[in-house]
């Protein structure tokens, strides 16, 4: 079975008291973008100016084309601190996910995240969240006269994917990495 066409990965850390150049002193890395709360953000393309309701800071890895999440994980964390204790540290404090935009362009192709990566997330505390978009209108014409079968597709949404605050789930992380902290 292919392999998804394409991979679009960003580290997300969000809350309401997030300073973007903290997170960035703490993890070593400087963000793909970042705003505190109450900032003025300009939309693309329609120059609409909205508040930012929490602040965030986001690390976006290359596309990947086919999708390649692994080696996209890995890139992004190669570039920011393992220090566990400070993982630790930003999860109780705040939202932390790997968005993962995964794009299919037929209706049946595959994604495996190898052990290694779901570890490296797991003990950081980072929630891998998911969202899969069907093939286009375009690919899935093509399908059709490729193989004569009518495959089942919808649009694709736009690129950017609506921003989602999660529910905090700390405790059953906690109870998770438990045994995987180093010891102090």
């Amino acid at each position: 079975m292919p392999h998804l066409q394409q991979s679009l990965v960003t580290l997300r850390i969000w809350g309401d008291d997030l300073v973007p150049d903290t997170i960035s002193a703490l993890l070593g890395g400087t963000p793909t973008f970042a705003h505190v709360k109450g900032e003025p953000l300009t939309g693309v393309p329609s120059d609409h100016v909205r508040v930012a309701k929490t602040g965030s800071w986001h690390l976006r890895a290359p596309d990947a084309e086919p999708e390649d999440i692994d080696a996209q994980v890995r890139e992004l964390l190669a570039g920011l601190t393992s220090d566990l204790a400070v993982w630790r540290g930003l999860r109780e404090r705040y939202g932390i996910d790997l968005f993962c935009g995964l794009f299919m362009g037929h209706g049946n192709e595959s994604l495996s995240i190898s052990p290694p990566t779901l570890v490296a997330l797991g003990v950081r505390g980072i929630e891998l969240a998911l969202d899969i978009y069907a093939p286009r209108l375009e690919a899935a014409a093509e399908a059709v006269d490729a193989s004569a079968e009518v495959p089942v597709a919808a649009p694709l949404p736009p690129v950017v994917p609506p921003r989602r605050r999660r529910a905090r789930s700390e405790a059953p992380v906690a109870d998770l990495l438990a045994g995987l902290d180093p010891p102090d």
